[in-house]
């Protein structure tokens, strides 16, 4: 190194001047959500008791009458089999 002459020792046929980084997705754990809410399931709660104290009131008032009873008979059973599959 005579002159104060400085040799360059890296260059880009042998070194490595920079490092590449590829992106790849990251994957997290699929998080389950119910599929009724607790309000939604609440609401429906109320709304079956009181449909079920009108059935009572209107059986009451008109127990004689056979078609009036088979037909919140039938009624309730409607309504039991929506709540299930809801």
């Amino acid at each position: 190194m005579s002159g104060g002459a400085l040799k360059e020792v890296l260059g880009v046929q042998n070194g490595l001047l920079f490092c590449e980084e590829a992106l790849s997705p990251v994957f997290c754990k699929p998080k389950l959500i119910p599929l009724k809410s607790v309000t939604l399931e609440k609401l429906e709660k109320m709304q079956k008791e009181s449909v079920e104290a009108m059935m009572k009131q209107m059986q009451e008032k008109n127990h004689a009458r056979p078609d009036v009873v088979n037909f919140f008979n039938d009624l309730r059973k409607v309504l039991s089999e929506l709540y299930v599959l809801g």
